[in-house]
């Protein structure tokens, strides 16, 4: 009996949602400023990079998951202005494929300061101009979180009713 009690809560256990935060087909906005405007762009998520801005490429839904915004130079270069200035680059209007909101943005990799906010649909990341090796050096995560659904007021008494019962079988098989 405690087995199969056991494998029902494993079960329930496996039904909780796990879906990664894709922006899988949507159209992101990016800007890039280092002492001066780089410019915005508008990109259509895709598989693969999905732009660059002056030898550095970014990816919207990179990872197993499709769940990292990744950034890497094309080369060994001294940085976007070869300066020490704060580079912040800034993603908006994120509309995941699950629909829900931005709830965070973690970030995974940085060989640098780095430091970022986010809003609902939004992310901007700052971090100080330096010397860039030839590889992915940022990597942040996308994490959004359906919120829990509220319990109904009567699941309580009838869990416990359902404890006392399994209590009162076992009191009579002794």
């Amino acid at each position: 009996m405690w087995k199969l009690l056991a494998a029902f809560v494993a079960s329930q256990a496996l039904a909780l949602p796990a879906a990664a935060a894709t922006l899988a087909g949507d159209t992101v906005n990016v800007s890039l400023f280092a002492s001066f405007s780089w410019g915005s762009y508008t990109r259509t998520v895709g598989p693969g990079e999905d732009g660059s801005v002056s030898s550095q490429y970014f990816d919207f839904n990179a990872g197993p998951d499709g769940d990292l915004f990744t950034i890497r130079s094309g080369g060994f270069y001294c940085g976007l202005n070869c300066g020490g200035d704060t580079v912040v680059w800034t993603l908006t209007d994120l509309d995941f494929v699950d629909g829900l909101p931005l709830t965070d943005f973690v970030i995974v990799q940085s060989f640098s300061d780095a430091t970022a906010s986010f809003t609902d649909d939004s992310v901007t990341i700052s971090y100080t101009d330096t010397f860039l090796p030839a590889e992915v050096y940022f990597q942040g995560r996308f994490v959004t979180i359906p919120p829990s659904a509220v319990p109904l007021p009567a699941s309580l008494p009838l869990a416990l009713a359902g404890l006392a019962g399994f209590g009162m079988f076992r009191k009579k098989r002794r």
